[in-house]
């Protein structure tokens, strides 16, 4: 028995310190983010293209389709190449008055977008800023990181990463558009080579009855 002891004492003595070992959130933000920097160059190398579908209650209203590339800056860069839209012209005052009103609603949708690719493409500086307000959790190979007044007062996002490759996996969103709450996830994947993209984004604006639902796909290797 005595010999037992002597045997698993020095094997706790190593494991000790790791039990409630807190993780470093700057060093782990600093991680993340050259991570997905090197991504980003990787992602320089692709053009592709982007569906998105613009619903009002279950029907689609509004199919964009646009190419998408990120430039020598980092920066994503995007040109329309489609736009079909199933809602028939009225006549009059009455196609006047519809005609403003999807004016308003192309405004809405337009910053629905731009909220969805802020949260989607967070900077460096946006990740540090985020996980000095995180709290941070693991389980099996992922690291969920939960943060709120990130971008905007009492909005919320959660980071899911792979804790192995720190690519991200998920991210999920409450924010607001003016006064209006609004609710988004972004799913990411990965290539055979470890090239990590966003595969699908969606957003839902439940104040106007809308959704954004938003594909990636066709990604090509881009001819320089």
């Amino acid at each position: 028995m005595k010999r037992f002891y002597l045997t698993i004492i020095p094997v706790l003595i190593v494991l000790l310190p790791s039990f409630g070992q807190e993780i470093d959130k700057t060093q782990l933000a600093l991680d993340i983010a050259d991570v997905n920097q090197a991504n980003t160059k990787a992602l320089m190398e692709y053009i592709w293209k982007r569906e998105m579908l613009v619903y009002s209650g279950d029907e689609v209203k509004l199919t964009l389709l646009t190419e998408l590339s990120v430039n020598d800056s980092g920066k994503l860069e995007s040109r329309v190449i489609e736009a079909k839209s199933d809602v028939k012209q009225k006549r009059g005052i009455r196609g006047k008055v519809q005609s403003n009103t999807m004016d308003a609603k192309t405004d809405y949708i337009e910053k629905g977008l731009k909220l969805l690719l802020a949260y989607g493409y967070m900077s460096k500086g946006n990740l540090v800023d985020f996980f000095d307000k995180a709290e941070i959790s693991s389980s099996n190979d992922l690291i969920s990181m939960v943060a709120n007044n990130v971008y905007v007062e009492k909005d919320k996002v959660t980071l899911t990463v792979n804790k192995n490759t720190h690519l991200y996996t998920k991210k999920e969103f409450s924010s607001f558009i003016g006064e209006d709450p609004v609710s988004g996830v972004i799913y990411y994947e990965t290539f055979k080579n470890g090239v990590s993209h966003v595969s699908n984004m969606v957003l839902n604006m439940p104040s106007e009855k809308m959704k954004l639902d938003a594909t990636n796909k066709d990604y090509t290797v881009r001819v320089r």
